[in-house]
């Protein structure tokens, strides 16, 4: 994907990116696994582990996106 900035007539290239869509519920594995790993570490330390681990393989998360997420599927935050 590009994203462009467009004023009147005239568009300009601002970037390039990549989205990533994951398999949620492969997902949902991978971090169950980083939570068994980290179970005696507080929410706080789970939770940098996890976007640590998503920053590497899928890109940045979106902190607010992913903070909804593990709250609703681990009841984590």
């Amino acid at each position: 994907m590009s994203l462009y900035y467009r004023q009147g007539d005239k568009s300009t290239k601002i970037s390039e990116f990549k989205p990533v869509f994951p398999d949620l519920e492969e997902l949902k594995d991978e971090i169950q696994i980083i939570r068994e790993e980290f179970s005696d570490k507080t929410n706080e330390v789970q939770i940098q582990e996890i976007t640590a681990y998503l920053g590497e393989f899928y890109g940045k998360p979106q902190k607010q996106n992913l903070n909804l997420w593990l709250k609703q599927e681990f009841d984590l935050e």
